[in-house]
Order: C-alpha cells, then sequence, then structure tokens
C-alpha cells in the first residue's frame, strides 16, 4: 500500500489510507464502463435460489456415522435393450422374483431450455400419483428427491414390503454410497438414513435400478406426472444443494461466454477466425 501512494516506508497508516483515498476515488466508475467479471455474477445469480442449504459443517459431519457406513444393497437389473423389448419382458421378469413387494415407479424430468425440474412417483396397487415442480436443480437430485417421497409415501400408508423402482443408477449409488467425505450432499444422505430408519422400524423398502427409456410402463407413467408440473408456480419446499446450484450457474455462464465469443469473431481481426476454426466453442477442461 505504501508502494501504491508514493509514500515513504515508515508512514502512518491513517497517513496511507489518506494518501490513498485519491486513488481509489479517480477509479470509483473504473467497473461500470466494463463487463460485470464473471465471479461476481456468479454470486449474485444465487439470490435467485433463496431456498439452499446452508450449514457451517459438511452434511457428512451431521448425519450419524452408522448411517453413512451401512452399506443399502439394491437389485441392479442390468439388461440389454432386447431383454427389454417391452412392457410385459420386464413384468415377466420381475413379477415371479417379488411378487410380494408393492411396487412404486419414481422419476424426474429436467427441461434445459425452460429451466424446469419436476419429479413423479406411481404406485399402481393402490393407484397413488404424486408430482411436483422443484426449484431449478440438478436432474439426480430431482431423483433422489423422488425417492425420499415415495419412502415417506410407504411409512404414511403402511407399506411394509416395498420396490423402487429407478431409472437414474447414479441416484441409487449416491444414496448407497458408504464413503465419508466433506463432498457428499445432504439430499442422499437424508434419503439414506430415512431408508435405514424405514428397515429398523420394520418396513422393508428395496431400490431397484432399470435401464431408461425402454418402454417400462411404470417409468413412463411417472415421467408423464412429472412432467405434468412444468407450468406450476409454486415449486415444492426442499432445501438444494450448493453444489448443484453452483453447476448450474457455471453452465450458465459458460453459455453465456460462448454467445460473446461468437460476437467477438464477428467483429475482430483475422487472429480470433483462425483460433475460431480450431476452437468453435472453448472445452469445459483445458487441454493442457
Amino acid at each position: 500500500m505504501r508502494a501504491l501512494c508514493g509514500i515513504r516506508w515508515g508512514a502512518d497508516p491513517s497517513t496511507l489510507l489518506i494518501a490513498l483515498k485519491p486513488h481509489c476515488d479517480r477509479k470509483e466508475y473504473y467497473w461500470q464502463s466494463r463487463d460485470t467479471p464473471y465471479p461476481i455474477q456468479a454470486m449474485n445469480k444465487t439470490d435467485a435460489f433463496p431456498n439452499l442449504y446452508s450449514s457451517q459443517l459438511p452434511p457428512c459431519f451431521e448425519y450419524e456415522l452408522p448411517y453413512q457406513l451401512t452399506p443399502i444393497p439394491h437389485i441392479n437389473l442390468d439388461s440389454t435393450q432386447a431383454d427389454f423389448l417391452n412392457n410385459l419382458d420386464f413384468l415377466h421378469m420381475s413379477e415371479e422374483r417379488y411378487r410380494n413387494e408393492t411396487w412404486i415407479y419414481t422419476d424426474g424430468s429436467l427441461d434445459r431450455k425452460q429451466q424446469k425440474v419436476e419429479f413423479g412417483v406411481y404406485i399402481p396397487s393402490i393407484e397413488y400419483k404424486f408430482s411436483s415442480k422443484l426449484q431449478e436443480t440438478q436432474i439426480c437430485t430431482a431423483e433422489i428427491i423422488a425417492i425420499h417421497h415415495a419412502i415417506c409415501v410407504c411409512l404414511e400408508k403402511n407399506i411394509i414390503n416395498a420396490i423402487i423402482w429407478v431409472d437414474s443408477k447414479s441416484a441409487i449409488e449416491r444414496i448407497a454410497s458408504t464413503e465419508i467425505q466433506a463432498s457428499r450432499d445432504y439430499i442422499s444422505l437424508r434419503t439414506k438414513r430415512l431408508l435405514l430408519e424405514a428397515g429398523e422400524n420394520g418396513t422393508n423398502i428395496k431400490l431397484g435400478w432399470i435401464p431408461g427409456h425402454f418402454n417400462i410402463k411404470g417409468i413412463h407413467t411417472a415421467n408423464i406426472l412429472a412432467k405434468i408440473r412444468q407450468d406450476l408456480n409454486v415449486p415444492l419446499d426442499i432445501r438444494v444443494d450448493k453444489k448443484d446450484i453452483l453447476s448450474i450457474i457455471r453452465e450458465q455462464i459458460r453459455d453465456q461466454w460462448n454467445k460473446q465469443w461468437t460476437t467477438l469473431l464477428q467483429n475482430k481481426g483475422a487472429y480470433c477466425k483462425t483460433y475460431s476454426c480450431l476452437e468453435t466453442n472453448f472445452p469445459k477442461k483445458p487441454w493442457f
């Protein structure tokens, strides 16, 4: 600071501040003639997400260790498309094994263009249908929220044996993970604890993964339910993780920069145009 002010090194701090003020005043309107820096844009965009999970500690410190370390076995119907030509094939393959369980289908839906996220839950045996809109988040998080809601329905309606069919393998893996990491999100930890607590109290709920887009009627119905809520104005009141929001903001800023890059190509010289022949869009990760 002394060097900036041009004052001798032994000057009193108050003297330095007085000398520095004219320099700051001359730069007061510096940013008004320039684009807002991307980190500042990211901070401003978080104001659009009022319902964020906030804590001084990572979620892994707020949930009991035994719940985090307990593995959750799940059904994995890892089959080729030929095995699931239609809904009847799926029913024939699964009904004999799981005829004593209540089948529940969940699904999440994401419209990237309209920035809308929804989820649906469908229980054919009791004709239960539920769907809700969420504030903008990741599709995997929407799938986990749908699973959490399905578990709550089992507890409310005293369904003691159930299978929750999901077409998102990553959602099941996030819930079933036994890793203790600061990066773990609170929604998957909360869902895992609820699932294990239900088992301790006599409610046996399994998670089952089936490949998506194979004409499974239950999954298709849950997906339709989710999309019904696209135009709902009020999203479900549930907190979302900051990491999800930062990922969304990162993509928004990246799209904004790509549009600016396209504009630069039209107005700048030959150097930019030459580079654009090699890289029409900037990669998400550096090449070096």
